[in-house]
């Protein structure tokens, strides 16, 4: 009556040990080792399920991945296809310019030309957009203070700011430990959000930049991130960039990080996809909270490193 049972529940446990997360124990008697059984096949059953979620995400991942592969090489492939004529056209255009800017150049005509300019202007950024996003390349690391690398960027966007009657406040904490970054690209991540912030405040507002010292997730204690090697629980630097803009709705929310993706009437969507793809290369995280009316804030974690942690090499 008692030791049957009980070298069942451990037969079973035996089986999901090795792997098997089908395997149940019986329930002879609703008595308190039917019980343990009961609350034994739950606990599997619940594992079972996990398993088959992270299975499933892990697989929608490589597809993700593989798809942006794809797309990556296919932008590259037209952005050099396009990039040899557009060059071609806009020097045939200054030739044109120069032969003729004395010579029977009405108004209308340099109107056109001013426009052609401007087009191959538009789409030799959006040829640049396209290579950023295809180019592969390891971002080399090195120890730097996070709100230096925002200040120089800040500086940038100031001008425009002004125009438009946008106030930048700027409050960073202080003593705030450095992290390992690629300079060049961390910088064109944050030069990326903070031009969208500015497009989303056309009529006024003000954009907010904090940077602060935070914890990183716990997966469990000492235990190491399998994604950076870094303890769990180490020390982070958070960035939050605030606009009072006019927000972004619910059901836009999900795709702005996809490639492609823009609302804009000129843009190639490709600017946050980048930015994501810079964050994640640094093994941080990004995060987005919006609403309609109410401006949009990002914020950005990357983990604190030590000096050892950077190769002599970059």
């Amino acid at each position: 009556f008692v030791s049957q049972p009980v070298r069942n529940v451990l037969e079973q446990m035996g089986k999901v040990k090795a792997g098997d997360l089908g395997a149940r124990a019986e329930i002879e008697a609703p008595d308190e080792i039917g019980e343990l059984a009961h609350g034994f096949n739950e606990m599997v059953a619940s594992l079972d399920s996990a398993q088959r979620e992270l299975r499933e995400s892990h697989e929608k991942q490589i597809q993700q991945a593989d798809k942006l592969a794809s797309i990556g090489e296919l932008a590259s492939g037209i952005a050099h296809e396009i990039r040899n004529p557009l060059a071609g056209i806009g020097a045939a255009v200054e030739i044109l310019a120069e032969n003729n800017g004395g010579h029977g150049f009405n108004g209308q005509s340099q109107e056109v030309v001013g426009e052609i300019r401007q087009q191959i202007k538009r789409l030799n950024n959006t040829l640049h957009d396209l290579l950023d996003f295809a180019r592969v390349r390891e971002p080399q690391m090195v120890p730097c203070v996070l709100a230096d690398l925002v200040k120089p960027m800040l500086t940038l966007v100031r001008p425009d700011a002004q125009k438009h009657h946008i106030q930048i406040v700027e409050d960073y904490a202080p003593d705030l430990p450095a992290v390992c970054a690629d300079v060049q690209q961390i910088q064109q991540a944050l030069l990326n959000i903070f031009l969208n912030a500015l497009q989303a405040m056309p009529e006024g507002g003000t954009l907010t930049v904090h940077a602060e010292e935070a914890s990183g997730p716990g997966v469990s204690p000492g235990q190491p991130d399998p994604a950076n090697g870094r303890d769990a629980r180490s020390t982070m630097v958070r960035l939050s960039i605030r606009d009072t803009g006019s927000g972004i709705p619910p059901e836009t929310l999900p795709k702005i990080f996809s490639p492609f993706f823009t609302t804009k009437h000129r843009g190639t969507g490709l600017g946050l996809a980048i930015v994501r793809s810079i964050v994640e290369k640094h093994h941080g995280s990004i995060a987005v909270q919006s609403a309609v009316g109410q401006g949009t804030t990002f914020v950005l974690e990357f983990a604190a490193c030590q000096i050892a942690e950077v190769s002599p090499h970059g």
